[in-house]
Parts: C-alpha cells; structure tokens; sequence
C-alpha cells in the first residue's frame, strides 16, 4: 500500500458549511518571541507540560475506547499507518488468532498506560511504516520490533512482510503463503519512463549531448524528470532543492567536471532560489537548467504558482532578481533547435566563472492546454534497410513507442506515438526514423 498525491472533483452537500476560524492573538512576549536564557525556559516547561495534557486526550478519546476488545488471545499487534492494514488483512487471511491495537496519534503516547495492557500477552509485536515512533517509547521484554530486528527495518509493508514478523517471533510455524516461487526466466526490465513526447526527455538527451558524460555531473531534482535516470543524464537525487546546492558543492570540490542541474519549475519555486541565492554570492560555477512545464505534473498536475499569477511569479525575473542573467528558451519538439541552446549555454560557462541560468519553456504532454497543437505533427516509423540496431536510439532517448521487432530491428509502436517527431532529428546515426506516409 502507498500513500499517493492524488485530486479529483468531488459532490459536498450544498447544507454542509464551513466557516473559517477567525483567530485572535494575544500579545505574549516572553511566550511568542523566547529570547534566551528566560524566554527558552519557559517554552521548554510549557512544551512538558502541553505534553502531558496531549497524553492523556490520546489515552482517553483514542486508546481507551479500543481497549474493551482487547485481552482475548496471546499477542497483541500494535499498528500504525498503513501497517494496520496489512496487519488486518493478514490476521483474517490467515484466520490467526491475535488482537491488534491501532494507534491513531503516535506521538506522544501515554506510556505507563500501553505497558499496563501488555500484562494480558506473552508478546507484543509493533507494525508502524517506516520509523520506530511507537516502538521507541515504549519499553518491556515483551516487545519486539524493528529495534529488536524482528521485523523489516527499510522499505514498504506487504503480507509477506507481516507473516514474516509474525514467523521471527515464533508466532506462526508455517511456510510463508505470501512468497511466491521465483520465476526462472529472466524477464525484461522495465524500468519506469516519462510519457511519449515530453519535452524533459529532449533535454535531457540534448544536455547529454553537448556536455559529455565522461566529463559532466549531472545533479538532479524530484520531479518527473527524474526518469532522465534512464538516460544516464542524471547523476544525483536526493531531495528538493538538492540539485542547486550540490551543484555548488560539485563546482567547488572537482573543478575538472562540468557541472550540469536540472530542477523543475515547481521545485525550484518550492526550495531552489535560497541555494540558488548562495551560489550566485559564492561564485559557484555550473549551469542550472529550468525545466518549466507550468505544471507540478508528478503529483497529479497543479497548477502552479506562476501559472496562476504569471504577471507577479515569474522564474526568469525571478533569477535575474538575483543579480544575474537568466536565459530563456521556448522549447519545440526539435532536437537540434533544443541541442543548440545548450551549445550555446555552454560557450556562456565557459566565459564566466559564476552560476549560468537557463529557463526553458515547455508544456506537459497530459496538459490539454499547453500541449494542444504541439503534438501528432508526424508519425513516424523505422525504415529497416537503415536500421543498424545500433541500440543508441533506446540507450540515450528511450522512448516508450521504440522497441525491438521480432526481426531484430527497431519499429515504433503507433498506439504509444504522440507523433511529437523528435526522433526524425539527431538521435539514429543512420537516419531510420522517417515520416509515416500513410
């Protein structure tokens, strides 16, 4: 189970109103403006103190009211996130007999209070996604967890996960039901790629081409062009706004690679213009490209501040704002228009020892309003005299309509084209791809 970004229009009830709270503040200097040492300490008192009340609305609105089911059977689970569910899920599957306490607030927790419960059981097994919030304040030689190593330390929850757990504590003597037997063919990766036509993979692949891998790094942001990872244009990801300011670390500690960012719009809005700011003051040199695709496209499509207020928000004012030039390119489902923009930021870094800007202006191809007339110019497929199945085309563009016939040579799936042509540009060395006539 993941917890996805998601939007969709939804009915209310025309009765239901809701009303904003009007707040009303009131003027506490030594509460609101804690200057050390006084100020600190009493914030610190009244922090304990909020605490405990917090504890104790917890044990009596959200704890006790599950407790009158509890103390039936041996073990006890202690849930929290989505591992409730798969707690749920598999206890009934199985049909194991075992109580399962949900925590709803897991912090703070009426400690003295849960510990009292585990006098019923011989074990207590906590199930919470992913740190061990629940786990740390509680303590008894019945507990076990992922501090105990006894359940899965990393990654997602799953049955087989849950059955396991249940295995290392000797509560379920069974073969895992959950784990399957592995396949013995090997199967074809799929890794996961950016929609037919988006303009974050031109740029990509033109960033490729101009800066060299063996002598660039490429820092990266979150956003859907991270899938240039596919590309090998991606070399470091980490979280957002990190692509800047590593960007300023790589310039400063290997002054014998180029250094090439990308960032989205939206990032870049959200936590890129503070390490931008530094790197401008600092002089740190690499080239930061902007890829604006006026949308926030990995979580369902926002719309974005600028886009709503472009008169006001604006990345390119926004950077020269910084003291420096910001250069804009409004992007066309070309390669080598694409290519020589980059060429072109390229002779710009190496004149200059400071940041180099680029903005570029695309569209999102699930984005009806930007991409309306800027898809479907031409189809294209693969003429197999001059396919030499050289593999370039799926190693450096990837897109998903290119794939490998049962002749061996490459063809192009017509369901998945969006008919954007980049492809009958740079990217065969021989010039396969070509128009689809009919």
């Amino acid at each position: 189970m993941r917890v996805c970004h998601s939007r969709e229009i939804c009915e209310v009830d025309e009765t239901i109103s809701v009303e904003p709270l009007e707040g009303k503040f009131k003027r506490d200097i030594s509460r609101w403006a804690a200057v050390p040492p006084a100020g600190r300490f009493r914030q610190g008192v009244e922090q304990f103190k909020r605490l405990e009340l917090i504890k104790e609305w917890n044990w009596k609105n959200l704890i006790e009211p599950k407790t009158n089911s509890l103390g039936k059977n041996k073990v006890l689970c202690i849930t929290s996130g989505t591992g409730h569910v798969y707690a749920m899920e598999t206890i009934n599957d199985l049909d194991l007999k075992a109580d399962i306490l949900k925590i709803d607030m897991p912090y703070p927790l009426p400690k003295e209070k849960i510990e009292a419960l585990f006098e019923n059981y011989e074990k207590v097994l906590i199930l919470e996604e992913s740190y061990p919030c629940v786990e740390e304040q509680l303590s008894s030689p019945k507990l076990y967890g992922k501090l105990t190593n006894h359940t899965h330390k990393i990654d997602e929850f799953s049955k087989a996960k849950v059955v396991q757990a249940f295995i290392n504590i000797g509560f379920f003597e069974k073969p895992n039901p959950y784990i399957s037997k592995k396949f013995e063919k090997e199967l074809i990766g799929r890794p996961p790629n950016m929609c037919p036509g988006c303009p974050h993979r031109d740029v990509h692949y033109a960033i490729t081409k101009v800066f060299k891998k063996n002598k660039t790094i490429y820092p990266s942001d979150i956003g859907c062009y991270t899938l240039g990872l596919n590309q090998g244009a991606i070399d470091t990801i980490l979280c957002m706004g990190a692509s800047v300011s590593m960007a300023s670390g790589f310039a400063l500690a290997d002054t014998s690679k180029n250094v090439v960012a990308t960032i989205g719009d939206s990032t870049f809005l959200h936590s890129g213009v503070a390490p931008l700011i530094n790197a401008i003051s600092q002089n740190h040199h690499f080239v930061l490209v902007i890829l604006d695709n006026s949308t926030t496209a990995m979580t369902g499509r926002q719309t974005t501040p600028e886009r709503s207020n472009p008169a006001q928000i604006d990345i390119k004012r926004i950077v020269e704002g910084c003291g420096i030039t910001c250069y804009e390119y409004m992007y066309e489902p070309d390669l080598n228009k694409t290519i020589d923009f980059i060429k072109s930021l390229e002779k710009i870094y190496k004149e200059v020892k400071h940041p180099v800007v680029a903005v570029v202006r695309e569209f999102c191809v699930l984005d009806k309003e930007m991409a309306d007339g800027k898809l479907y110019k031409a189809k294209v497929e693969v003429d197999p005299d001059l396919c030499i199945e050289c593999d370039m085309c799926v190693t450096s563009y990837k897109c998903p309509p290119m794939s490998y016939g049962e002749d061996g040579k490459m063809s192009i799936d017509q369901f998945l084209c969006v008919g954007c042509s980049s492809c009958l540009d740079v990217i065969c060395p021989t010039d396969a791809f070509v128009e689809k006539k009919d």
